[in-house]
């Protein structure tokens, strides 16, 4: 796995099987925070190609404004 990708992880976490209700909706929200995940990747990999800085640096300035 790829920096940027465990970072996006780390920001979407996987939920806990038993902490989606209904129990039939899980696989659905797990598929919805993978696809969190590749976005945000994507976004982190563009913004820093597009400025030039490290897309790891710049998903820590964004965790430092929230």
């Amino acid at each position: 796995m790829r920096p940027v990708e465990e970072l996006t992880a780390l920001r979407h976490p996987m939920p806990e099987p038993g902490t989606v209700i209904p129990e039939a909706c899980y696989a659905d929200a797990c598929e919805q925070v993978a696809e969190q995940r590749s976005n945000d990747a994507l976004a982190l990999e563009a913004a820093g190609q597009e400025l030039r800085t490290d897309p790891l640096l710049l998903a820590l300035d964004d965790l430092k404004a929230h």
